[in-house]
């Protein structure tokens, strides 16, 4: 399974995760990509986002923006 995990960009937060997961590695890393090309009205980065693999304390990231 893949997760993705994201906070807003530049705020001490929490990561937090989208519930449910993606079972095909095309599937998530699209969505991965939505979160990450979303920008704010000045044109600025809006999110930051994490590509994960796996379950538990098993989980491996494999991308991080």
């Amino acid at each position: 399974m893949y997760y993705i995990r994201y906070k807003t960009f530049g705020v001490d937060e929490e990561w937090q995760e989208i519930p449910g997961g993606y079972r095909h590695r095309k599937d998530a890393t699209e969505m991965f990509k939505k979160l990450v090309t979303r920008t704010k009205e000045d044109g600025t980065r809006c999110m930051n986002a994490q590509l994960c693999i796996g379950k538990g304390r098993d989980r491996r990231y494999v991308l991080t923006v």
